[in-house]
Formats: C-alpha cells, sequence, structure tokens
C-alpha cells in the first residue's frame, strides 16, 4: 500500500508541474518574459540616494586635459562610468543630495577644489553630473565656476 500512494503522490506532482509549465508558456499581459523588467537606479557613491534619472553604462573617451566624455548618454541618463571617474574629485559637490541652491553648490564646489584638489574643469563636470543625477537644473550656473576664476574660492 505504501508503494501505491508513492505512486499516486509522483503522478500528482507530475501534473502539477506539467500544469505549471504550460501556464508558464502561456502569454499573458502581465507577462514579462520577453522585455527587460524595470530596475530602479542603483545608488552611486558618493550619493546616498538614488538619481531622478536612469543610469547607463557607455565607454569614456580621455580627453587631452585629463577629462572624459560623455557624462551622459545619448538620452540623458547619468553615465556611470564617468560618474565613477570623477566621484573622487569632486566627492563633496556629488554627495549633497537633492534640493539645493546655488550658493551651497559653488561653495562646495571650491571646497572640492581646495581639499581633493580637483581642477575647476573636474569640478564643473563633476557638479554637471551631479545636478543631473538630482534634478538640479543648474548646469549653466555650475557652469560659470570655470569662467569665473573668482567665484569666491
Amino acid at each position: 500500500m505504501p508503494l501505491r500512494r508513492s505512486g499516486n503522490a509522483l503522478r500528482a506532482a507530475l501534473a502539477l508541474a506539467s500544469v505549471s509549465l504550460g501556464l508558464a508558456s502561456c502569454s499573458s499581459p502581465f507577462s514579462h518574459s520577453s522585455s527587460p523588467q524595470n530596475t530602479l537606479p542603483a545608488v552611486l557613491a558618493p550619493a546616498i540616494v538614488r538619481p531622478v534619472v536612469p543610469e547607463c553604462s557607455t565607454p569614456l573617451t580621455h580627453t587631452q586635459d585629463g577629462n572624459v566624455t560623455p557624462l551622459t548618454c545619448k538620452n540623458g541618463d547619468i553615465n556611470v562610468p564617468a560618474w565613477k571617474f570623477y566621484a573622487p574629485l569632486s566627492s563633496e559637490v556629488m554627495a549633497l543630495g537633492a534640493h539645493m541652491g546655488v550658493e551651497i553648490v559653488l561653495h562646495t564646489m571650491c571646497s572640492d577644489v581646495k581639499v581633493h584638489h580637483a581642477t575647476r574643469v573636474e569640478e564643473v563636470r563633476g557638479a554637471q553630473l551631479a545636478s543631473d543625477y538630482y534634478g538640479w537644473g543648474m548646469n549653466q550656473a555650475v557652469t560659470a565656476f570655470v569662467v569665473s576664476p573668482t567665484s569666491g574660492c
């Protein structure tokens, strides 16, 4: 008798497995198997929150002045390799977070230049990435930092 029960259990398990496989192969409006799943962007150090825009990865081109491009991908997403390149140089401005005013950002850029020895161009690029990452919308304001050597540093 125990052998018969185990045979029935085996048949039931096989039937259940075949039903499960059949359901998995059915297309449904809730199936995401054929399209990539949307995932939240990762928090990129030194930031402590997720970016407001998606992330991407595009190979970097090193320029003659020691910087890299592109900062963003063609669709405007944050280029993760660029973020990682500028993070050691512009770590304070890149860690500021959302909802920052221009004065705080410019003051922090000065700190990065003094403490981390970033050039003004490096600092502007790090601040541009941070502006995109946090959604500050102040790329023009931080670009003026490179033009104005007397910006308070």
